[in-house]
């Protein structure tokens, strides 16, 4: 079954059917689905098999009936969140969704890299959204279609069993690079909310440095994790507190360096994104490249929702995160 948008006349005939799906799609479609064997998260940003569109009348399916052996459906809250990677299949992936600014986002956003077991299998998801037309009215939603089950403030995952042959990564695409004239930047504490800093060792404040330099907006601080670049994305400078609000934390005991602008992201993907021929059953895109890009109308080679914040065993900011199946040779 094909990764895009549907009617939701035809979403109704595959929860009909049992299928086991991840949905995307605005409030009030998921608000109208009956139980049966998904999960959903709200936004009204696709990229679809076509090109990029803005919806708020179909759903974006995920289905997942013919990748697994077994399913599970699993609720997960601030106090409960550690343990969804040992509730996992012994050989699978999980699909989190959590919505943005809940306690279940904090709580994975700051603590998943210690959960026991979080490395043994992939981890990947999105963070639920809304029309950013509506800011400050509207808010995200995550759901339980197996109980129809609204939830505006803890996550839910479909955790799916993979046959002995078969093994999940997950892998991301982050369009940003390292500014090499940055100087480096550390916090004191972990936290979304940053104020006392060091630059390149000196005592400073984020947010009074990042305003004296006129950083942009739409730009991360980035950190080099092990090789692969990890994006902290800003949500807002506040001059009054000389604090800066990241959209997922950042890390006491990481480097952070300034990153270079990107004016091209359309062509970017273009050059950097290869899908052809690989076994993609999930992707999610951060909504940041929808408007950078100017994607609607726009095509990429990838197929997904566009999020508030995606996962990949940890929250990430401004990346392209998907999950790619392999088979093994000899089991």
């Amino acid at each position: 079954m094909e990764r895009r948008l549907y009617s939701k006349e035809d979403v109704l005939g595959f929860i009909a059917e049992g299928r086991t799906m991840v949905l995307s799609a605005s409030e009030n479609l998921l608000d109208e689905l009956p139980a049966g064997n998904w999960i959903g998260g709200t936004s009204p940003y696709f990229m679809d098999k076509e090109a990029g569109q803005f919806t708020t009348e179909k759903i974006f399916v995920d289905d997942f009936t013919n990748i697994g052996t077994n399913f599970k459906i699993g609720k997960y809250d601030k106090t409960n969140m550690k343990n969804i990677a040992l509730d996992a299949f012994g050989n699978g992936f999980s699909v989190l969704i959590v919505p943005g600014d809940s306690s279940a986002s904090f709580e994975f956003g700051v603590n998943s890299l210690t959960y026991e077991n979080i490395f043994n299998n992939p981890i990947v998801g999105f963070v639920a959204g809304f029309d950013l037309a509506q800011l400050g009215t509207a808010s995200p939603k995550v759901y339980n279609g197996k109980t129809k089950e609204k939830l505006p403030d803890d996550g839910v995952v479909l955790h799916v069993e993979l046959p002995a042959n078969k093994v999940a990564r997950a892998e991301i695409l982050n369009l940003d690079t390292i500014d090499t004239k940055s100087p480096a930047i550390r916090f004191p504490k972990t936290s979304y909310t940053q104020g006392e800093c060091t630059i390149d060792g000196k005592a400073a404040n984020i947010a009074e440095f990042l305003t004296e330099i006129k950083y942009k907006p739409a730009m991360p601080i980035i950190a080099n994790y092990n090789g692969a670049l990890i994006n902290r994305d800003i949500k807002i400078v506040d001059t009054h507190k000389n604090e800066v609000t990241f959209f997922s934390p950042v890390f006491h005991d990481e480097t952070y360096y300034l990153a270079n602008f990107i004016d091209n992201c359309h062509e970017l993907f273009g050059e950097k994104l290869v899908t052809q021929g690989r076994n993609i059953p999930y992707c999610c895109i951060c909504v940041s490249y929808y408007g950078m890009g100017n994607l609607e109308n726009k095509k990429i080679q990838a197929e997904g929702v566009f999020a508030f914040g995606e996962i990949a065993f940890q929250l990430l900011n401004q990346t392209l995160v998907f999950l790619e199946i392999d088979e093994i040779e000899h089991v």
